[in-house]
């Protein structure tokens, strides 16, 4: 197994452990916080680095996503918030519109399915949970990799900003934070724990239109292509987890959460 992969694979469940060995056990309230700096944009202005960022985690931080389980007994919480990155980038109708997180394998062994998906945001929001036992399915998350389960709405009327919230009760099982801590499917860049799609955005093509341009942008043509919305990813703790925490649960790790996510 690629030894970058297996790292995608097992960070969350020994940043939980981070958490157990510094006092705040899983079994108490606890929360933990994602960053997603990788792009879709294969322009790359979005990004602001020259170059893309969907294979390198090197982009500005566009999106983060908590998981926390300090509200109602019994409940998961996630919080996916646009970051202060989009200030004066916003148009009409800026916000999330789709959001994808996986389920810690054996997926059936959690049980999720849609209705445990809840307290979405009030109109066109729905929930999709999609994975087989022994092949997983998935669902698109663009070339972010096929994800187990999405919360989304196709109303620009109805996509949220600054932050998306929604709950999991799964009362199949334990229910705890790091059930949802998982990589994608992977796609063309990559396996992911988490993707978001952003639009509504301020046209971030700093081209001028070239005379003849199609009614419909043209992506093959790069001053044709508007830039309104991208896809976002990620995997990366907002706090590193010590080094120490890594070589104590590594060996753990490997026979306990670790699974091949096959593209």
């Amino acid at each position: 197994m690629n030894t970058v992969f297996l790292f995608r694979r097992v960070a969350v469940p020994l940043a939980i452990a981070s958490l157990a060995l510094s006092g705040v056990g899983v079994a108490s309230a606890a929360s933990i916080t994602y960053n997603l700096n990788r792009s879709s944009d294969d322009l790359t202005h979005i990004s602001g680095t020259g170059f893309v960022t969907g294979n390198l985690p090197n982009g500005p931080t566009y999106a983060t996503v908590t998981i926390d389980d300090e509200g109602a007994p019994g409940l998961i919480n996630f919080t996916v918030a646009v970051s202060a990155f989009w200030a004066g980038k916003m148009d009409s109708g800026f916000g999330i519109d789709s959001f994808g997180f996986n389920v810690l394998p054996p997926e059936a062994a959690n049980g999720l399915v849609a209705a445990h998906i809840i307290n979405l945001p009030s109109g066109a929001w729905s929930a999709a949970v999609d994975y087989s036992l022994p092949n997983p399915i998935g669902i698109a998350q663009d070339g972010f990799g096929r994800f187990d389960a999405v919360v989304s709405t196709n109303s620009a009327a109805n996509r949220v900003s600054p932050s998306l919230t929604f709950s999991i009760n799964n009362t199949v099982s334990v229910d705890t934070i790091a059930d949802y801590i998982a990589g994608s499917i992977a796609g063309s860049n990559g396996s992911h724990f988490f993707a978001v799609h952003i639009a509504g955005v301020i046209d971030q093509n700093p081209l001028a239109p070239v005379a003849g341009c199609p009614a419909i942008p043209d992506a093959n043509i790069e001053a044709c292509n508007l830039l309104t919305s991208a896809w976002f990813a990620g995997s990366t703790t907002v706090v590193p987890v010590p080094a120490a925490v890594w070589m104590f649960g590594s060996g753990l790790a490997l026979l306990g959460f670790a699974r091949r996510r096959a593209a």
